[in-house]
């Protein structure tokens, strides 16, 4: 028994040689060859015809092959970061909720996106059962995390900070539980007493508006934007979201700017309630102008799916 543990330790080195001897041609090589071989683990996003359905993306098995190479070792791991970020499709709530704790808490990761696909309803319906606050998706197992250190807008960077309150996003119901709730959630009462199924759609309406108007406002070096053109819900929260963000100076001057295609799908989401209208994202859209600089002077081309605006070719 004494000298197991001293087996165990020969068996470790052993191992970790094995790893090295292994690992070190390939990290000796330079930075520029590691990113063309990282690179050619990304498939074409755009042309590949098996991604024309967008949240196929997300689901391909290249994802899992960046994840692996990440964790091989620091190096590889910041190589890699700039390409898993580079595409970046959001077909839940949930997933823009993440994203978004992901870009304040790594504010070098916003300059990472090239590409944002929005592929869900910006409003409350039935397709989507029942779309977290950010508070509820940051509880897990634990109803006393440190929520207010993800929302609170004093513990962001002046930028972030600017773009969370001109979308609504500090609002106090996205920020922590009180006292109350949290004894509901401990003894499971949460679901069925608070809130108000009323006041969560309201609330969840901006909720899930001002998050895909907060992304479009982080990403200061996205080229692609893809989001659904009409919505069946009502959007008030969108527009008054864009028309905050575009009244702000610095929030105006930094909005996609490197912005070159701009695709809005036609389809639309099943309508909640019978009595709502539906809402043409592209109104507001335009009011951003490097949207309308784009829409004006841009290439398009439209077919029964999608239209598409590209910058011309010189």
């Amino acid at each position: 028994m004494q000298g197991f543990p001293r087996i165990q330790l020969i068996q470790r080195r052993a191992l970790t040689s094995a790893y090295h001897t292994t690992m070190s041609p390939l990290l000796s090589l330079p930075n520029e060859i590691l990113n063309d071989i990282i690179s050619q683990l990304v498939p074409d996003f755009i042309h590949e015809a098996k991604f024309a359905n967008r949240e196929e993306w997300r689901r391909s098995e290249h994802i899992g092959d960046l994840r692996s190479l990440s964790c091989t070792c620091k190096h590889l791991s910041a190589l890699v970061r700039p390409h898993f970020y580079s595409v970046v499709v959001l077909d839940y709530p949930t997933c823009m909720i993440r994203l978004l704790r992901t870009l304040i808490e790594n504010p070098a990761i916003r300059d990472m996106v090239r590409t944002m696909a929005i592929c869900c309803p910006l409003h409350y319906c039935d397709d989507i059962a029942d779309p977290f606050a950010p508070r509820e998706t940051f509880l897990d197992d634990n109803p006393e995390l440190k929520l207010d250190i993800v929302w609170d807008t004093d513990s962001m960077d002046d930028y972030a900070a600017a773009v969370f309150r001109s979308v609504g996003l500090d609002r106090d119901e996205y920020k922590r539980f009180t006292e109350y709730e949290l004894e509901a959630l401990n003894d499971g009462t949460y679901w069925m007493s608070i809130p108000d199924f009323s006041e969560r759609i309201g609330y969840e309406n901006a909720l899930m508006q001002g998050l895909a108007m907060s992304l479009i406002a982080f990403l200061p070096r996205l080229e692609h934007l893809i989001m659904p053109r009409y919505q069946t819900g009502p959007m008030y929260d969108f527009d008054g979201a864009v028309d905050r963000l575009v009244k702000g100076q610095d929030t105006k001057e930094r909005m996609l700017t490197r912005l070159s295609r701009l695709e809005l799908r036609k389809e639309s989401y099943r309508r909640s309630w019978p009595w709502e209208k539906g809402s043409d994202c592209l109104d507001a859209l335009l009011r951003i102008p490097a949207i309308k600089r784009l829409v004006d002077g841009g290439h398009k081309t439209e077919n029964e799916m999608l239209e598409l605006w590209k910058v011309r070719a010189l």
